[in-house]
């Protein structure tokens, strides 16, 4: 089985989602760290939408590329949060 390059978009966004949740977070300190999670969840699913036409996907499939790379963003936010308290 061959991997296309285009199945590596939504997985090559998840870095994407932890810079524009950093940036977010510098910008506005006061948004309660409850939020990040699901900022991730929006900025992977809105980043996907938005390539959804360049990758030829259809939006249910850039929606769902979308969720995963929030969700996976996330859980690298938390682990590189826990590694760096250490």
């Amino acid at each position: 089985m061959e991997i296309a390059p285009r199945d590596l978009i939504g997985a090559a966004g998840v870095p994407a989602v932890v810079a524009l949740v950093e940036l977010v977070k510098r910008t506005f300190p006061e948004l309660p760290a409850r939020a990040h999670p699901g900022l991730a969840l929006l900025f992977g699913i809105g980043l996907n939408l938005a390539l959804s036409g360049y990758s030829g996907t259809s939006l249910v499939e850039a929606a769902s590329i979308g969720l995963i790379a929030g969700l996976a963003s996330s859980g690298l936010y938390s682990q590189a949060k826990a590694v760096i308290e250490r």
